[in-house]
């Protein structure tokens, strides 16, 4: 029954998706008169489809993503109802409004996330102190450790299949000063982790749970509104990591596939009777902004690729060959088709191997 609910949470997770952004672009294409030859749910071979007016509309067998293919889409100019007949400022808004509309489902997840639903905050709260460990002369039950040496705690540094403060493992043998709120009160104490903890206590030698936070209206707001932020602060770190000393578990992967996404998803669909549906909708939103911003990412076959080939078109003042243009598409959509096979390679092993 588990296995069934996590199948059913991801497909349906991943036609929400995919159908809003699909969505978008199939409303900016009506409304600019561009003629819709299919709407497809998934990727073909086709299970099901029905033809309303122009447009055939149909669900395919494999559930990771859809489509709307448009008359002219590579810039072919096949009648006035064509996407390469449009001006450029409308063949923009319709290859954007895919993206557009990800990203509106998103915030409106995360805000209605942030109302109803407690949020996990990576600020650790002590919920045990080990005897004769370094913690006692430090840290009480109740204490929330807000930074290590002068750095907020993010969920990078945290190892949440450890309770035991692993996590300061690469802090072992220093003198490493903690914040601490307890109270009311900001503190600051210095421990010393240990190099050969005992068995089942940590370096520290304390328990933790992650501390939770309700916010109104305004602060779910607040909350929301600085979500793409953090999006674009995460690609940044990838990109330039931050100066601070990081402790990152080995196990920390940045990259996932479909199976890696469909374990997430089933962990997240099962734990709703007792956490709720807030980590769904979270799990929901996260994907949705993930995938509207990837989406205008300037690579072939992507909704940023094609609309790089218009930004190119406009400042030539003429056109891209759209037979060119089609055979790019076509290879950048094998790269991509290669990157996720070897993602989701890897995301088997790591499931198979219990990770």
């Amino acid at each position: 029954m588990t296995i069934v609910v996590g199948i059913l949470a991801f497909i349906l997770l991943i036609f929400t998706v995919v159908g809003v952004h699909e969505l978008g672009h199939f409303s900016a294409a009506r409304l600019f008169g561009i003629r819709v030859e299919e709407f497809g749910f998934g990727f073909p071979p086709r299970i099901w489809g029905r033809r309303r007016g122009q447009t055939l509309y149909s669900i395919n067998a494999i559930p990771l993503g859809g489509f709307v293919r448009m008359s002219g889409e590579n810039g072919e100019i096949e009648g006035p109802w064509s996407f390469g007949a449009k001006p450029a400022w409308q063949r923009a808004i319709v290859l954007c409004a895919g993206a557009f509309m990800n990203i509106v489902l998103a915030l409106v997840l995360f805000f209605i996330v942030f109302t109803i639903a407690p949020v996990p905050q990576p600020q650790p709260q002590v919920l045990q102190v080990m005897p004769h460990s370094p913690a006692t002369a430090v840290l009480r039950v109740g204490d929330v450790i807000t930074a290590v040496n002068g750095y907020d705690i993010t969920w990078d540094m945290l190892n949440v299949n450890s309770d035991t403060g692993d996590w300061l493992g690469c802090y072992a043998g220093q003198p490493t000063v903690l914040t601490i709120e307890r109270d009311g009160q900001t503190i600051r104490r210095t421990v010393v982790p240990r190099l050969h903890p005992p068995s089942g206590q940590g370096r520290v030698g304390f328990r933790w749970t992650a501390t939770w936070s309700r916010y109104d209206g305004l602060g779910a707001l607040s909350q929301t509104s600085s979500q793409p932020g953090d999006f674009f602060g995460g690609i940044g770190n990838l990109i330039s990591p931050p100066a601070q000393p990081i402790c990152v578990p080995q196990t920390s992967v940045g990259v996932t596939g479909p199976v890696g996404i469909a374990q997430v998803t089933s962990d997240t669909a099962n734990a709703v009777p007792q956490l709720g549906a807030g980590p769904v909708l979270y799990l929901a939103a996260v994907i949705s902004m993930n995938l509207g911003f990837v989406n205008l990412i300037p690579f072939p076959a992507l909704d940023g690729g094609r609309l790089l080939f218009v930004l190119i078109g406009v400042a030539r003042r003429r056109r891209i060959d759209p037979r060119r243009e089609g055979l790019i598409h076509l290879i950048g959509m094998a790269v991509l088709l290669s990157f996720i096979f070897v993602v989701t390679g890897h995301d088997i092993a790591n499931w198979l191997n219990g990770k």
